[in-house]
């Protein structure tokens, strides 16, 4: 479902992805990703594996800084 998506309209919602692996709940900001998109990337696609899918996703919200420095505090993003 999440494959076809991205390869035919080019993205996925993402609230749609944490709604279905029932993670809504588990979220500190929930809102934060409320307009979040993932998007198709030709060059991410190598990397997809067994039912994994790497992507690039975009927020269209306000990420707080608190949000930011828990992330990078788990060095998510690089």
């Amino acid at each position: 479902m999440i494959r076809d998506s991205l390869t035919q309209s080019r993205c996925f919602p993402l609230p749609k992805l944490v709604e279905a692996l029932n993670l809504t709940d588990c979220l500190l900001y929930p809102k934060a990703i409320l307009d979040s998109m993932m998007h198709f990337d030709k060059t991410l696609k190598r990397e997809w594996r067994g039912n994994w899918v790497s992507v690039r996703v975009t927020y269209n919200q306000f990420v707080p800084l608190a949000v930011m420095d828990l992330v990078n505090s788990l060095k998510i993003i690089s």
